[in-house]
């Protein structure tokens, strides 16, 4: 006669489910990390395609840089992220996916995973026009009649931006990574990914000042 197998016991069973209980509390952050790591990786890489797409843009427009305009009855500069003190956190509609689009032809990059938002393969709005991206474009580099004093640039006045005003490109952000907070965001593992006027990119703790120049 065969011997019976002993099996679990009920504290035996309680153990090893704790034991992997623990261990999923450790990992669960690594794992957590180790994503949001990656979605970095892969925001930068669209900012980099959008900055390099900003400078083709204006090497082939006489060295300037897109213009910004109003709209009538608008309080906000067209194309750029509403503020918090507009009421609305989100965007309206960048005229500059349209602008840009011929020299990034990936509808992708104009979004960031981290922010929840998915492009879909529907780049412009069919009903408004617009096109969205949750990425902000610096308005001090696109509209210096509003901004009228930064200390980066040789001088400032109505009218676009040139390259050759631009004092120093390497510290001068044009694209922002945009999260759901003010000033950017700390959407990546505490900071935000910037695309400068040189045509790099990085990624900066929140509160450091490496890169000058506010999104609004």
């Amino acid at each position: 006669m065969r011997p019976c197998k002993r099996g679990f016991t009920l504290i035996e069973l309680l153990v090893v489910i704790a034991i992997i209980a623990i261990l999923a509390a450790i990992l669960m952050p690594v794992f957590a990390t180790a994503r949001e790591n990656a979605r970095k990786g892969s925001c930068l890489s669209n900012l980099k395609q959008i900055g390099m797409a900003t400078m083709m843009y204006a090497q082939d427009y006489d060295e300037t840089y897109p213009y910004l305009y109003y709209l009538a009855g608008w309080p906000w500069p067209y194309g750029m992220m509403l503020p918090p003190q507009s009421g609305e956190n989100t965007y309206d509609g960048s005229p500059w996916v349209s602008v840009l689009q011929p020299y990034v032809r990936n509808n992708k990059v104009w979004f960031c995973k981290s922010t929840g938002e998915d492009p879909g393969d529907h780049w412009k709005d069919p009903f408004t026009g617009k096109a969205p991206t949750n990425y902000s474009i610096n308005s001090m580099v696109v509209m210096p009649d509003y901004w009228r004093c930064f200390p980066k640039f040789a001088s400032i006045s109505g009218g676009p931006v040139t390259m050759s005003r631009v004092r120093d490109p390497a510290a001068t952000f044009i694209w922002e990574d945009w999260g759901q907070a003010y000033d950017g965001g700390a959407i990546h593992c505490g900071g935000t990914n910037f695309a400068c006027l040189d045509g790099h990119a990085k990624w900066q703790k929140q509160g450091r000042k490496d890169i000058i120049a506010r999104w609004w």
